[in-house]
């Protein structure tokens, strides 16, 4: 099955999940290992399995897939955005 896969590869080049959002691609490799740190977040994971749009190789390292699942790994972002769109 994965020798099929493998005669058929061509050149691609990586990006990350930030510069995928808004785009699909055809197939898509996920690497999710402990190494990425604080980008281990469900929105990011998220996004990143939704950019496939036939078929997704997801490659994890098991804490750091349950890590990125995790409902509080999303960091609160502490903006004044509300204070500036309220008017006075």
């Amino acid at each position: 099955m994965f020798i099929t896969y493998f005669k058929n590869l061509e050149l691609a080049y990586a990006i990350t999940v930030h510069k995928s959002q808004g785009s699909e691609y055809k197939f898509v490799l996920l690497p999710v290992v402990s190494s990425y740190g604080h980008m281990l977040q469900k929105n990011l994971l998220y996004t990143g399995i939704t950019r496939a749009k036939k078929r997704l190789w997801l490659f994890y390292e098991q804490e750091a897939l349950i890590r990125a699942v995790d409902p509080n790994s999303v960091v609160y972002r502490y903006t004044s955005l509300a204070k500036h769109l309220i008017a006075e």
